[in-house]
C-alpha cells in the first residue's frame, strides 16, 4: 500500500467551527480523495486540532486533542 494518510482541522462551508478531518494521498494514482470528517469539536479553538499515529499493525490512530479541560479529548 503506497498511501500517505494526514489529518487537520478543517471548517464548516458556512460556520466557524473545528471540524477533524482526515484523507490520504494515493501514491499510485497521485490522487486525495475527498476527506472525512471524523468529529465535530463544537469549538473554533484550534487548540483542538487533531495528531495522527500509525501503528505497527497498520491502524491509523487520530487523537482530538483538548485545550484546557473545558471540552472532552477522544481516541479515533
Amino acid at each position: 500500500m503506497q498511501k500517505t494518510f494526514f489529518c487537520y482541522g478543517g471548517s464548516a462551508k458556512d460556520e466557524n467551527r473545528l471540524l477533524h478531518m482526515v484523507s490520504y494521498f494515493d501514491h499510485a494514482t497521485g490522487r486525495v480523495p475527498k476527506p472525512t470528517v471524523l468529529l465535530d469539536k463544537a469549538t473554533d479553538d484550534a487548540h483542538d486540532n487533531p495528531s495522527m499515529m500509525l501503528d505497527a499493525d497498520g491502524f491509523v490512530w487520530v487523537f482530538s486533542n483538548a485545550h484546557g479541560t473545558d471540552r472532552p479529548a477522544y481516541i479515533q
